[in-house]
């Protein structure tokens, strides 16, 4: 007992002061906590000691906070953190130069699936336009290519 309060009354007390500073920031920095002292006043109420409480509201802070930060765009946006983009899907794709690679201009266009990127050639070598080229990385916004005939020979 604290004050002659049951520890089970004062995680509940823990857990309500806990809400209403979540209700007051808005901002999901406390929840956490929130759930800890919830958790808590579970286990002080099957009665574990108060340093086995205290314990087990360090734990339970740390997962809960590493559970929600891993998944915080989920739970609180309904979606994944991570978008696809346009890069990722080009990678090892074919493509037809639109426009002659030249890196020393550092100017180049291709055509991949039907989208323009710009493009320099992976070799520092000069690409004709019409050529076929394969997209090996993108380096910022440009695609890194080289002639097909190379890569497979």
């Amino acid at each position: 007992m604290i004050y002659g309060v049951q520890y089970w009354i004062f995680w509940l007390v823990v857990a309500a002061i806990f809400a209403v500073a979540e209700a007051m920031t808005v901002a999901l920095v406390s929840i956490w906590f929130l759930v800890a002292a919830l958790v808590t006043a579970g286990a002080a109420a099957l009665g574990l000691s108060f340093v086995s409480q205290i314990i087990c509201f360090a734990i339970v802070s740390l997962v809960s906070f590493l559970v929600f930060f891993r998944y915080k765009d989920r739970l609180i946006f309904g979606r994944k953190s991570t978008v696809a983009t346009n890069y990722d899907r080009i990678i090892g794709a074919e493509a037809e130069v639109i426009e002659s690679i030249d890196n020393v201009q550092r100017r180049g266009l291709v055509c991949v699936r039907g989208e323009r990127w710009s493009a320099l050639s992976r070799f520092d070598q000069y690409i004709p336009s019409g050529e076929k080229v394969r997209v090996v990385e993108i380096a910022g916004v440009r695609a890194i290519v080289e002639p097909i005939n190379e890569v497979e020979a």
